[in-house]
C-alpha cells in the first residue's frame, strides 16, 4: 500500500494512545509501522505507555509460504523501536491469539482477485474481530460495491456495521493491477442507518 495512502487511512480513523491495532494481511508492515509511529508520537516520553503499545497494542498476520514477508514486517517494526512485535506468519482466520487482544482499529489491504469472494471474506472477518464501535479502514476493489453478485453481501454488511465513508482512489494507484479501488471506513457492530 503506498505510504501516502497508509498515512491518509491512519488519519481517517483518529488513532488514540489506547487503541489496539490489527492488520490481518500485514505484508511488510506498512500499516503497523505507521500506526506505531503515530502512537509513539501521541504518548511522547511516557515509557510505560510505550511499553504497553509494544507488547499489547500492535498485531499483524500474513500467511506467506516462505515467511520472508512477515519477517520483513518484524524487521521494519524493530527498526522503528518496537522490540516486541506481535507479527505472525499465519493465516488470520486460524490465529487464536487475536482473541487475547481487544482490537479497536483494523487496517486492511486484502489480497486482490484470488477468488471473487476473498475481499468480502477478509472484510467480514476484520469487522467481526473489532470491539463494538471500533473503526475499520480498508482498501479494496470497487467491484465489491458495484457488482450485482455482491448485493446480498452488501446488505448483510450494513445490517451489522455502519459505513462512515467510501473514498474512490485513482485508477493507477496499484499499477500494474488496473482495478479501480476505494478506501472504506466502517464502524463495527453498529448497524447502518440512512443512505
Amino acid at each position: 500500500t503506498p505510504r501516502h495512502v497508509v498515512n491518509f487511512m491512519i488519519d481517517l480513523v483518529d488513532l488514540n494512545p489506547q487503541d489496539v491495532i490489527f492488520d490481518p494481511t500485514c505484508g511488510t508492515g506498512g500499516f503497523l509501522v505507521a500506526s506505531f509511529i503515530k502512537l509513539k508520537s501521541l504518548v511522547g516520553n511516557n515509557t510505560s505507555a510505550l511499553e504497553n503499545i509494544k507488547k499489547k497494542q500492535i498485531i499483524g498476520t500474513d500467511n506467506e509460504d516462505t515467511g520472508r514477508i512477515p519477517a520483513l514486517a518484524v524487521v521494519n517494526m524493530i527498526f522503528r523501536g518496537d522490540g516486541k512485535s506481535n507479527i505472525y506468519n499465519k493465516d488470520c482466520f486460524t490465529l487464536d491469539k487475536i482473541k487475547d487482544f481487544k482490537v479497536t482499529k483494523i487496517f486492511l489491504n486484502p489480497p486482490y482477485a484470488k477468488t471473487d469472494d476473498d475481499e468480502p471474506k477478509f472484510i467480514d472477518y476484520s469487522l467481526n474481530e473489532l470491539q463494538p464501535g471500533g473503526l475499520f479502514a480498508c482498501v479494496f476493489t470497487y467491484a465489491n460495491l458495484g457488482e450485482k453478485s455482491k448485493i446480498t453481501w452488501r446488505k448483510n454488511l450494513i445490517k451489522q456495521h455502519k459505513i462512515e465513508a467510501v473514498i474512490t482512489m485513482l485508477p493507477e494507484l496499484f499499477y500494474p493491477t488496473a482495478a479501480p479501488t476505494v478506501v472504506m471506513i466502517a464502524r463495527a457492530h453498529v448497524p447502518h442507518s440512512g443512505k
